[in-house]
């Protein structure tokens, strides 16, 4: 009982429920091979860290810091 309004109960049918279809779209759209869109916060992302291997899949080497740079500047 749900406050003091009664629900009715209907007993169910298992081997009606087991082969019926469920909600589907009816439409079926082929799935694209493309890759989706970059949006803004993978270009942002790609812009700022860059990649993190090279083309031939090895690690890209860093640009070593000069030593005699003040890094604060």
């Amino acid at each position: 009982m749900c406050g003091d309004r009664l629900v009715r109960l209907h007993p169910v049918d298992l081997a009606a429920n087991a082969r019926d279809r469920r909600a589907r779209r009816e439409d079926h759209d082929e799935p694209t091979s493309r890759p989706p869109a970059k949006t803004a916060a993978d270009l942002a992302f790609e812009r700022d860290l860059g990649p993190v291997v090279d083309a031939d899949g090895g690690v890209p080497e860093l640009p070593h810091p000069d030593p005699t740079e003040d890094p604060t500047t």
